[in-house]
């Protein structure tokens, strides 16, 4: 294994993953793309989020949701802007892009106190309630603080999103335990850590500590498989794939592969 490899990490939960049974859905709608800024009320306030529903949504069939977090101080629309992964999808997923109410997300309290996390279990709510999302395959996206976020979400609500995906972001980890016990409290999630090691806002070493997490969570071996795209690496022998890309040079920044390697990640969870 080369040195980016992550070592092992703490005791975290085991076990296969339990798949939800689903309703057939009949939910269709007059056209898709996107579908502009939409409002939701929790807690009597009101929270904002950008809309895509994929071109093969068809109003019967049911398509991954992907929730994509934008780094502190930008919005929903800016950071749709920057990726591109809506087009890698080819329609086969939906997408919601919230805005955080304050500009950034809270990844310190207590998931049973956390206003980001009550926000996000609001918006999954929502849209599963119109449209035909697969329950299980609900995926988080994030980069930087939303990378963190992303991170968080695996942590605490394992039994709503299938995996994660992170961009420059942390967590958890020996420094960043997010769990009193260094233990997440819900099922080990799919992962997808993306870290530069010329990254100066947020370490290399906390992208590092997030692969080297997911990989003991899923019971992963500590040899690898390079991965496409390159230098990515898959872990091997993982219940729940755990992709690292260890990324020589780069800096805090979008790289722009990720987006390849995002979804190949979550179509592989498709009938599975």
């Amino acid at each position: 294994m080369s040195e980016s490899a992550p070592p092992d990490a703490g005791a975290a939960p085991s076990g296969s993953r339990v798949l939800k049974t689903q309703e057939p859905c009949d939910r269709p709608v007059p056209y898709t793309g996107y579908m502009g800024s939409q409002r939701t009320e929790f807690a009597y306030v009101k929270y904002s989020y950008e809309l895509v529903l994929g071109g093969n949504y068809d109003g019967h069939s049911r398509l991954p949701l992907v929730v994509v977090f934008h780094g502190d101080w930008m919005s929903g629309a800016q950071i749709r802007a920057w990726l591109w992964l809506e087009g890698e999808s080819g329609g086969n997923a939906i997408f919601i892009y919230p805005d955080s109410p304050s500009g950034t997300w809270d990844t310190g309290t207590h998931a049973g106190l956390n206003a980001s996390v009550a926000l996000v279990d609001a918006l999954v709510t929502d849209v599963s309630s119109k449209y035909c999302v697969d329950a299980n395959r609900i995926f988080a996206w994030g980069i930087s603080r939303g990378g963190f976020l992303a991170n968080f979400l695996g942590c605490y609500r394992g039994d709503t999103f299938r995996g994660i995906i992170s961009n420059s972001g942390g967590g958890p980890s020996k420094d960043y335990p997010m769990a009193p016990d260094f233990s997440c409290p819900t099922q080990p999630v799919t992962a997808l850590v993306i870290h530069g090691n010329a990254d100066q806002t947020i370490g290399f070493g906390s992208g590092l500590d997030s692969a080297t997490y997911w990989a003991e969570a899923n019971g992963c071996k500590t040899t690898t498989t390079p991965t496409d795209p390159g230098p990515c690496v898959t872990y091997d022998g993982c219940r729940q794939p755990v992709i690292w890309c260890a990324l020589g040079g780069w800096p805090h920044q979008l790289w722009s592969p990720s987006v390849h390697a995002a979804w190949q990640l979550i179509e592989s969870t498709a009938a599975h």
